[in-house]
């Protein structure tokens, strides 16, 4: 019989902690090349959202879009100057990867 998840709680960027229906606990893991939580600036996992698109501007303000609800942002430029039309930026702070959880 399979029980239904009635909550999920982040505990790393590959690991969270489900509780079942019948009140019982989980620790679910998956592989570290396939996490289901990115890191924001102030260190909340949240789940990764690959659609969520937002509008902003480089530092010499020029247009971007930005995807940055994942384990790497990506910004890609929304105006005529094509020089450096994509980018790539890691958002793991330092450590990220070795936060404590706890498992009960």
């Amino acid at each position: 019989m399979m029980l239904k998840v009635i909550s999920r709680t982040p505990v790393k960027r590959s690991q969270e902690r489900v509780v079942l229906e019948d009140g019982s606990k989980r620790l679910l893991c998956y592989a570290p090349h396939n996490p289901h939580y990115y890191q924001n600036p102030s260190g909340e996992l949240l789940p990764i959202d690959l659609v969520h698109e937002e509008n902003s501007f480089t530092s010499d303000n020029k247009p971007i879009k930005l995807k940055k609800k994942n384990v790497v942002s990506l910004g890609r430029k929304t105006g005529s100057d094509k020089k450096k039309y994509l980018g790539l930026r890691p958002r793991c702070k330092a450590g990220a990867i070795f936060n404590r959880g706890n498992y009960d």
